[in-house]
């Protein structure tokens, strides 16, 4: 993963969600940094895009793409005079590519969940369906209580209204600040910073939160964060 602090924390999710966990049936990592060949027919400014997690959710039997960001990382932030941070144009080409390609996609991931059913011994049935929504969970770094007056020093208005009602699912509206669209969409912010910071006891408190922003964006309602 491109940044070294961001792709630590992620690595948490690998041992309680693997495959080889067994005791855990609600949600199961099945691949990481998820790669597309870019759908830009126009440019070669990204030769393909990538997506953190991937999860199964074995019961529905669907798929669930999440993208990770660091609290501080400037493109999950904007200023007032700003459209919209950088990540809306990133999840909104994510969910391009799980629209296009939705068929393709779920051919390959049912091959893994055979493959890994072999390999664990262990039986799945194969996705048949996509969230199509890609929500953004915000880690924590180790040093986050350290950052003090972070939303004052960097001038946000975007993240840190919602970070600081507390851990949860929030629902933020904002146009792409670059490209033709000028129309709003809803982006799925899960604060997960407390559950990758307390990892013995977090992993199912944000197995928990992974299924709430399932259930908002099937609902198309929750916590809006103005």
């Amino acid at each position: 993963m491109s940044h070294s602090r961001e792709g630590y924390q992620l690595s948490k999710v690998f041992k309680p969600f693997s495959y080889a966990a067994a005791e855990r049936t609600d949600l199961l990592l099945v691949d990481i940094e998820a790669r597309f060949a870019s759908l830009d027919k126009n440019g070669t400014e990204r030769a393909a895009d990538k997506i953190d997690l991937v999860f199964l959710l074995p019961k529905e039997r669907r798929l669930l793409f999440v993208e990770g960001k660091r609290r501080k990382d400037n493109r999950i932030r904007c200023t007032k005079d700003s459209k919209g941070p950088k990540v809306v144009c990133q999840v909104g080409r994510y969910r391009q590519q799980l629209e296009e390609r939705k068929d393709q996609i779920l051919t390959a991931y049912g091959d893994v969940a055979d493959t890994m059913g072999e390999i664990f011994g262990i039986s799945f049935d194969k996705p048949i369906d996509i969230v199509p929504e890609v929500p953004i969970l915000i880690v924590g770094d180790s040093d986050d209580s350290s950052v003090m007056n972070i939303a004052v020093r960097t001038n946000d208005v975007w993240l840190e209204p919602c970070l600081d009602k507390g851990n949860g699912v929030w629902i933020k509206q904002s146009a792409c600040p670059v490209g033709e669209s000028e129309a709003a969409e809803n982006v799925y912010l899960i604060d997960g910073r407390d559950a990758f910071l307390n990892y013995q006891n977090g992993m199912d408190d944000l197995a928990w939160l992974l299924t709430e922003a399932v259930k908002m964006i099937d609902n198309e309602e929750g916590k809006v964060c103005k």
